[in-house]
């Protein structure tokens, strides 16, 4: 059909739509814009972006008939968080390694980092030789690092310790939403925008479970999606869309649709037109380039998550002075990804909070394959803005340990709650972590 045509049957559903003829939800489901989104809550917010995104699910226990509700408060922030998850087990005994520990090399004998090679934080730590671009934000007061951190459980299993960690209410996966999207739902405004929170990655990670927060590996693919008589003629429906809602009676549904309907017009564009710089065009640095971008072009971003998978070696792992061995090359992709996104930020630098994470470390020991096996707890990293350098946290050492493991002496929510009260809106740190108890901080943040 015609351009022309599809103009003409755009402007007639335009006309039965609001004059009442046509349901409205029929005329969004012929357009292809997510009905079933409608369906399941009073918002429209991200079910409009379609494409290649996809909205947060809804997790285990949860129906969609009960979608999480916000309790409100006015006070926004210009503070972002950024949360990066490192999939398969990062090894926090490489990334940050106990140079003063001698445990350390009579048992990684082959993997440990040579103290004469590490990057020294003090007498007691180094980075691993990879971490250059880390290792110059610690120098510049823009780094903390936390060893011995986890969850107080022990689960090897990938999949479930990812979900435990990412829903963090203890052992239990049968809450109703991530530790992110409690966040989100405790300090919503009124009126939201579709982009307050953003997934950088093809699938909604389980910490923005039960938000309606949208996730895509690219942005720039974005459009108003339509089809059957509408089909090729996107304008026209987003005319007939923005009159749809502007004339339905309902303050927060008008204003949340038409909120997504112009994130809609404006992200594609705004990420198509976008040339990424070294180090932000591919992997990790791309995912982290859509949300650098979308900060530096002034969409109201608080919350971002990204991620970075395989540091799953059990095997190879390769000495930490080797710039070819397996775990310094997927060091290195994330050490200049990291420093490439804070130095794109630029001013807006100030602002971001990174946080690294994983749902558990390596063992102690080094493994007959040159690799290390599945441990206990690992290294966060806090990175970037309010944040108070150096290590921090309790070190239980590497002779007291859970089954050759590094004992968790600092819970990883400890950690996140305290990036959360001190940089973000104000909120009941109870309701972001159940069941959880914060003890006081262990000073990441200034």
């Amino acid at each position: 059909m015609a351009n022309k045509d599809l103009s003409t049957s755009a402007d007639a559903a335009e006309a039965t739509v609001l004059s009442g003829t046509v349901n409205r939800r029929r005329f969004i489901a012929g357009a292809g814009v997510a009905a079933g989104s409608l369906a399941a809550t009073a918002y429209l917010s991200p079910s409009l972006l379609v494409g290649s995104a996809s909205a947060a699910s809804l997790p285990f226990t949860q129906s969609a008939a009960s979608p999480v509700r916000a309790a409100r408060v006015a006070k926004p922030t210009n503070n972002i968080l950024v949360v990066l998850y490192l999939r398969g087990g990062f090894d926090g005994l490489s990334a940050l390694a106990p140079i003063s520990d001698s445990e350390y090399y009579a048992k990684r004998p082959n993997i440990a980092v040579p103290a004469a090679s590490g990057l020294a934080i003090n007498s007691d730590w180094a980075l691993h030789p990879a971490l250059t671009q880390i290792k110059a934000m610690h120098t510049a007061g823009r780094a903390a690092f936390v060893p011995a951190v986890g969850a107080s459980f022990v689960d090897r299993s990938h999949f479930n310790a990812q979900a435990l960690t990412e829903i963090a209410t203890g052992s239990t996966t049968s809450f109703s939403s991530g530790w992110l999207a409690r966040y989100l739902s405790a300090t919503a405004g009124t009126v939201e925008s579709p982009l307050r929170s953003f997934g950088s990655g093809a699938v909604v990670p389980d910490s923005l479970t039960g938000s309606f927060s949208p996730s895509t590996a690219s942005l720039s693919s974005l459009s108003l999606q339509v089809g059957g008589n509408f089909a090729g003629d996107a304008a026209s429906v987003t005319r007939t869309l923005n009159k749809v809602y502007r004339s339905v009676s309902n303050p927060l549904l008008k204003a949340q649709a038409l909120s997504a309907i112009n994130a809609i017009n404006t992200v594609g564009s705004t990420l198509a037109t976008a040339v990424p710089p070294k180090n932000l065009s591919t992997g990790l640095g791309a995912s982290l380039f859509q949300i650098a971008k979308l900060i530096n072009s002034g969409f109201p971003v608080e919350i971002a998550t990204a991620d970075l998978a395989n540091f799953d070696f059990h095997a190879a792992m390769g000495s930490a002075t080797n710039p070819k061995g397996g775990q310094y090359t997927l060091f290195a992709q994330m050490d200049a990804a990291i420093g490439a996104f804070f130095a794109y930020l630029g001013t807006n630098a100030s602002r971001v909070t990174l946080v690294t994470m994983s749902e558990f470390g390596r063992r102690i020991a080094e493994n007959s394959s040159g690799g290390s096996d599945h441990g206990h707890a690992t290294t966060m990293m806090v990175l970037g803005g309010g944040v108070s350098s150096g290590v921090k946290g309790i070190w239980p050492g590497l002779t007291n340990t859970i089954d050759g493991d590094v004992i968790v002496a600092n819970d990883y929510r400890t950690v996140l709650g305290e990036v959360v009260a001190k940089r973000l809106r104000p909120v009941n740190l109870g309701t972001v972590f159940p069941n959880f108890t914060m003890p006081s901080y262990i000073g990441v943040m200034a």
